[in-house]
């Protein structure tokens, strides 16, 4: 599988994020909040995918052996 990774962050937007949390605490509660369920329903998907995945490598493996116990 070719995954391109993310491009990093510049510490321009690091330093004005960190700027402005520290300016608003009360954001950074939400903001943490906000990105943990994103992180949860990524795992949700993940899982899913998974378990389709399984099932895919499951249906190929037990057509690959069907075809070689029928062939002479």
């Amino acid at each position: 599988m070719n995954v391109t990774p993310l491009p990093p962050e510049s510490p321009f937007e690091i330093s004005k994020l960190k700027l402005y949390l520290q300016q608003h605490p009360e954001a950074s509660s939400q903001l943490a909040i906000d990105h943990f369920i994103d992180f949860l329903t990524l795992v949700q998907e993940y899982k899913k995918l998974q378990a389709r995945y399984d099932l895919l490598e499951l249906q190929y493996s037990e057509s690959i052996l069907s075809s070689l116990i029928e062939s002479p």
